[in-house]
């Protein structure tokens, strides 16, 4: 049996201990054995889902990007690609192939050759002068009396001089000399360019006239004719008996020796290549006061060279 010193050495220790010892460990153990470790697993749980969904968000987030981007790379490419497969069909104007509804594609934005910048064939009516083609002129529309016609033809002046003369006047060239200085001083258009309605015994109005596809005027802008053909088709629409100044000469005789055809006249008679008026040398002429064949080639043909006579010059 313990003596009673042993007691009392186990009882003051224990005293000892409960008034000294540290609690430290203690409470570390208590702490650590009533802590709830569904709580503590709970809140470790937590955080790591929270890590994680996180990291999904950011994925998420990243892959919609990457899905954005990619239907937009789609998006962007099947456009792009009606877009090309549009203008395939449609043609690319100026590109130097013919392709769709274009007329024409020569690669270049000149619009003076026979394709226009448009990829339309040049032509009549597009309100463009393309002088290489025969064009005259050009104002856009198809307006016959305008001054530039739908064939693109201008209007051409005539005249009949308001001076006159015997039948010697230095051939047809010096009858073409004439007009162009009556037609310069009385500031007609392109002045150089008039010739007498007038024949010798080799050429014509037939042969050098200009057969304009435009219309003839006198010089105060009563038609004559609308074209070449219908100056020569026998009749003209009015007389030509208005002066280079626009001044109403009224009838008179004309220097001719053309049919109304143009042509030189099978009977020729030209004051001998219009160089006499001496008798009894005859030319022949028409009325200025006429619209029918008499115009160019009077009934009463040939007339005396020493007789006075007109011209009717054109503008070519």
């Amino acid at each position: 049996m313990p003596s009673l010193h042993a007691h009392r050495a186990v009882a003051l220790v224990a005293i000892v201990c409960m008034l000294g010892c540290p609690q430290g460990p203690e409470e570390t153990t208590v702490d650590s054995a009533t802590s709830d470790p569904d709580e503590s697993s709970s809140s470790s749980s937590t955080g790591a889902d929270a890590t994680t969904d996180d990291t999904t968000g950011a994925t998420a987030g990243t892959a919609g990007s990457e899905s954005e981007s990619e239907s937009g790379a789609t998006t962007s490419s099947s456009t792009s690609s009606t877009t090309a497969e549009t203008t395939a069909g449609q043609g690319v104007c100026g590109d130097g192939e013919v392709q769709g509804d274009e007329e024409c594609d020569d690669g270049n934005d000149n619009d003076l050759d026979a394709c226009l910048s448009s990829c339309v064939l040049a032509g009549c009516g597009d309100g463009i002068l393309h002088d290489n083609f025969g064009e005259e002129c050009d104002d856009g529309n198809d307006v016959e009396d305008d001054g530039c016609n739908s064939q693109c033809a201008r209007d051409r002046y005539v005249f009949l001089t308001s001076t006159a003369t015997g039948g010697s006047f230095g051939a047809v060239s010096g009858a073409n000399s004439h007009c162009k200085s009556l037609a310069q001083d009385a500031g007609l258009p392109n002045p150089l360019t008039y010739r007498a309605w007038m024949s010798d015994d080799i050429h014509s109005p037939d042969e050098w006239f200009l057969k304009s596809k435009g219309r003839y005027l006198l010089t105060n802008g009563t038609v004559v004719a609308d074209d070449w053909d219908d100056l020569t088709d026998g009749t003209i629409q009015n007389p030509i008996d208005v002066d280079e100044n626009g001044v109403d000469v009224g009838s008179g005789a004309v220097w001719t020796n053309t049919t109304p055809q143009g042509l030189k006249h099978p009977e020729s008679a030209d004051c001998l290549g219009w160089t006499t008026d001496e008798f009894p040398i005859k030319g022949r002429l028409g009325y200025a006061s006429r619209v029918d064949e008499e115009w160019t080639d009077a009934v009463d043909n040939p007339e005396l060279c020493a007789g006075i006579g007109h011209f009717y010059c054109f503008e070519n």
